[in-house]
């Protein structure tokens, strides 16, 4: 059973770029929510409890965001795998930053029910 506060969306994909005090690592973003997302990046991945920042496009129509938030979980790279990942949830967001990922949201869901 899934434990979590809000629904999240997937296959939603975006690329992002993870900031974790001075270091900036290449990312994606997977399985948004209004509480906060998936993060995959190359090398290790921020420790849980770390507070971090992903630069992130969520929409095609919006500009480059600075999400702030706290890592509830890391691991990886597995062996062979050249990513890691970890959960990530939003921390004191704007109005505008929560508006803009409950438009990420909704337009996935647009676009997911046009293709159905």
């Amino acid at each position: 059973m899934d434990k979590r506060e809000a629904p999240r969306v997937a296959p939603y994909l975006a690329s992002c770029r993870v900031v974790d005090g001075e270091r900036k690592t290449p990312g994606y973003m997977s399985d948004l929510s209004t509480k906060g997302a998936r993060v995959a990046c190359e090398g290790p991945a921020p420790a849980q409890g770390a507070s971090v920042v992903l630069e992130v496009r969520l929409t095609g129509r919006s500009t480059h965001s600075r999400l702030g938030g706290l890592v509830k979980w890391s691991r990886g790279p597995e062996a062979g795998e050249e990513l890691s990942a970890f959960g990530f949830v939003f921390h004191d967001l704007t109005p505008a930053q929560a508006a803009e990922v409950e438009e990420a949201i909704a337009e996935f869901k647009r676009r997911a029910a046009a293709l159905s």
